[in-house]
């Protein structure tokens, strides 16, 4: 399920403080284009399964926010910007197969800059991955690796059904 329909394409989310999972609130599914900020520097997401950025998220905007032991994921969306986002996981295995950060399935003209992305000790999956991603903008972040964990920035078919003859990981730039 995905963002409450109060939400109206466009609007501002603004995240104030650590927002941790729940039995009833174990991920977060965007679906609608819209503005997430912290007004305040201190929003952050802990412990969920997923952060989902479908195709529907498209043209949305995401500056500020941190995720902590988070998979964090753009799917099959286009035109989002991600700036100055830290997404952080360490000593729990999260990304399996997929990565803890993944741009994937058809996603196109993402923008992630000024940002954060640490991986330490989670079971080899890798940090910053862009899987069947075309024409995204990877510019001024920061990624470090520690421990067990797989490729700090990783283009890679794995994990995606690509159709034949389909562009893809084409014309991406950092």
């Amino acid at each position: 399920e995905g963002i409450t329909s109060m939400v109206n394409p466009g609007d501002i989310l603004d995240f104030q403080g650590t927002i941790k999972t729940k039995p009833d609130l174990g991920s977060l599914i965007i679906d609608k284009p819209v503005n997430i900020i912290s007004s305040t520097h201190d929003g952050r997401i802990e412990n969920f399964a997923v952060v989902n950025f479908t195709k529907a998220s498209s043209g949305s905007n995401v500056t500020g926010l941190y995720t902590h032991n988070t998979q964090f994921y753009v799917w099959n969306a286009d035109y989002i910007v991600f700036d100055n986002i830290s997404n952080v996981v360490e000593d729990k295995q999260v990304g399996w197969g997929v990565g803890q950060t993944s741009i994937r399935e058809n996603s196109s003209y993402i923008t992630v800059k000024n940002s954060y992305f640490y991986t330490k000790n989670n079971g080899g999956s890798s940090t910053l991955v862009l899987a069947w991603a075309n024409y995204c903008d990877i510019i001024n972040n920061t990624i470090i690796g520690g421990g067990d964990n797989g490729n700090l920035l990783y283009l890679t078919t794995y994990n995606v059904e690509i159709p034949s003859g389909a562009l893809f990981n084409s014309y991406n730039r950092s």
